[in-house]
């Protein structure tokens, strides 16, 4: 997709009013993009990533609104379950890139 792009085979432009995106990102905030694109998504795929990024919000805000410190933050959780929840993003991430591939690709 990028060398496409390079090559000015493929241009694809998302408006900046329509993309938001910010820190209180979850999978209802991505399938939301996807809807106002019109980028059709598998709703069982996504819900089995909306657990750990609703989780990664969740513990994002508290840290960032000064509600817990740090180590307050991360205390809670396992190595193994930051792990997954690591590893339940990029998944989800790979997805949206995948779906928006194979929409404009």
């Amino acid at each position: 997709m990028i060398q496409n792009t390079l090559n000015s085979e493929y241009k694809i432009e998302i408006e900046k009013e329509s993309f938001h995106l910010s820190g209180n990102a979850d999978v209802q905030e991505i399938k939301n993009i996807l809807k106002i694109h019109g980028v059709s998504y598998d709703d069982n795929i996504f819900g089995d990533y909306g657990g750990a990024l609703l989780t990664i919000k969740t513990q994002r805000n508290r840290l960032a609104h000064g509600n817990v410190s740090f180590e307050e933050n991360g205390r809670g959780f396992s190595i193994s379950q930051i792990i997954g929840f690591k590893e339940k993003t990029y998944e989800c991430l790979e997805y949206f890139v995948s779906l928006v591939e194979q929409e404009y690709c």
